[in-house]
């Protein structure tokens, strides 16, 4: 005899009938209910290819809220908070961030972007090439400077 045990306690259901919670009962059978009052209603009006496909689509809804959960939250539970989020209070999201860095160096970007203003890409390629030659000598000049003694 063996006895299943989760593992995480808040994940335990009790099975009512068939093993499915009193929850999945509740939906299943309503499901079942839209599904014969759905083709009770209908039956004189469409054929039977399309009445059950309407039984199908009355019932998927019901059938859904008895079995879906999402981020632990029941269908209706998750239902309330998209309608609350999204429809009763909307909140508008600002992408504002607090960069110390960008502040610190907006002055450096501006003015070099003043700089180039007017410049063709070609002359901007040809001062970085000649900026990193210079710096380049200048960190020779300072290596032979050293006084090794």
């Amino acid at each position: 005899m063996e006895v299943k045990i989760n593992k995480d306690i808040r994940q335990y259901s009790e099975s009512v009938f068939f093993g499915m919670s009193m929850r999945q009962c509740i939906g299943t059978g309503a499901a079942i209910v839209a599904a014969v009052g759905t083709g009770l209603i209908f039956r004189h009006r469409f054929t039977e290819d399309v009445l059950s496909w309407l039984c199908i689509l009355a019932a998927t809804p019901f059938a859904l809220l008895g079995f879906i959960q999402y981020h632990g939250m029941s269908a209706e539970q998750a239902l309330w908070a998209w309608l609350r989020s999204e429809v009763l209070e909307p909140r508008m999201l600002l992408n504002r961030t607090n960069n110390l860095h960008l502040k610190d160096i907006s002055g450096v970007l501006a003015q070099k972007q003043t700089e180039s203003l007017g410049r063709t890409s070609a002359q901007q390629w040809v001062d970085r090439h000649l900026l990193r030659k210079k710096t380049q000598t200048q960190m020779e000049v300072e290596s032979h400077d050293e006084n090794p003694g």
